[in-house]
């Protein structure tokens, strides 16, 4: 388990040199996604300090934002879409040849994947990192995150602090559908929901505060892929056991 405040690392967005294709190695981190976050963690205080009827219109929009980014930023996702990009550019750059055909100059490269790695060195093998960012920006999944039902429940009466992983948001079901829910912990005792289906609600308020945070925390451990947040390690013997039952899957496995 790990204390510190945050399960995204800067690392992930990294691009693999200094400068690639007019972007600086950190940009994509700084220049957009720390915007999220720092637009987000002000809706959070809002949100914790006076609940979801305080927030307005725009604010429900950044919060969705912040959502979708979450989607993006899983550890299993930036691995993927590491991993899958450069495939894809490479095999999209050669799929019409005939095209480059018509306008290479004499000694010009020999095709299009030649001709953008003499262009724009190593941006192939960090198209990913800007596709992620581009994936967040979503705007329809957002709306759509914006439209749900939301609730900020208070899991105190529990007995136990809501752990946070590096798979922080659960989405479960299709998000067009009515049985489509999502939570994450916004704090160790304040878990938020969205949700379609009235039903949900009614289930949810029928569950005790001890049955929310021990449901969540399973599943904050379960869906680990290196690390679990816990605000004063005493939940240290519940990861384990739960590890052992099942293992964490690496972010490297997609």
């Amino acid at each position: 388990m790990a204390p510190g405040p945050s399960v995204i690392r800067t690392t992930f967005f990294s691009l693999s040199h200094d400068v690639v294709a007019g972007l600086e190695k950190q940009s994509v981190e700084t220049n957009f996604f720390q915007l999220i976050d720092d637009e987000a963690a002000k809706v959070r205080r809002k949100l914790a300090a006076y609940g979801v009827a305080s927030l307005t219109e725009r604010e429900r929009l950044e919060w969705s934002r912040f959502l979708v980014s979450l989607i993006a930023r899983q550890p299993r996702m930036v691995a993927k879409v590491r991993q899958e990009a450069p495939a894809y550019l490479r095999e999209s750059l050669m799929a019409h040849p005939e095209e480059y055909e018509e306008v290479r100059a004499e000694a010009g490269p020999a095709d299009l994947v030649e001709w953008t790695e003499e262009q724009h060195p190593h941006l192939i093998d960090n198209f990913g990192v800007p596709l992620l960012a581009k994936l967040t920006d979503d705007l329809g999944m957002r709306e759509q995150f914006s439209s749900l039902r939301w609730v900020l429940i208070d899991v105190s009466l529990g007995g136990r602090n809501l752990l946070l992983s590096d798979y922080p948001l659960l989405l479960e079901g299709r998000l067009d559908e009515n049985g489509f829910y999502l939570s994450l912990p916004i704090s160790p005792t304040q878990l938020f929901v969205g949700y379609r289906d009235e039903k949900f609600r009614l289930a949810l308020s029928q569950t005790s505060a001890r049955q929310l945070s021990l449901r969540s925390n399973t599943n904050a451990v379960r869906r680990a892929t290196e690390r679990v947040i816990s605000v004063d390690g005493a939940d240290m013997a519940f990861v384990v056991e739960q590890w052992a039952a099942n293992p964490p899957i690496p972010k490297e496995a997609v």
